[in-house]
């Protein structure tokens, strides 16, 4: 059976390539099938079009990667978010406050949802 076919709808699975290690960064796999730690890699810092590379594979291959000890800025957060996709942006109630659109977003899911 196809895995395009049946309920549970269509799934991503990234083929990785043993031969080809990487070389920007460090990869801990966290367990043997989802999650991983990203190493050698300051967010805080420009990062090279290969490390972008990397990062992007380390998520497909790990489905869920972390970066321990980031010691980065909302703006710099925001930067790294919209390397992966589109980042929301925050009502204009939270701009007139200051508030970046991941603030706003973590504000919303502090709320108890009856606030919401």
């Amino acid at each position: 059976m196809s895995s395009l076919s049946g309920k549970d709808g269509p799934r991503y699975r990234h083929a990785a390539d043993e031969s080809a290690p990487y070389e920007t960064i460090g990869v801990e796999k966290l367990t043997p099938i989802i999650g991983a730690e990203i190493e050698g890699v300051d967010l805080a810092k420009p990062l090279s079009n290969r490390t972008v590379d990397e990062i992007h594979r380390a998520l497909a291959e790990n489905i869920v990667i972390f970066f321990r000890d980031q010691h980065i800025t909302p703006q710099q957060h925001l930067a790294f978010g919209r390397l992966f996709r589109r980042v929301a942006r925050a009502s204009r109630r939270a701009a007139r406050a200051g508030r970046t659109g991941a603030d706003e977003n973590l504000r919303r899911q502090e709320q108890p949802a009856s606030e919401r």
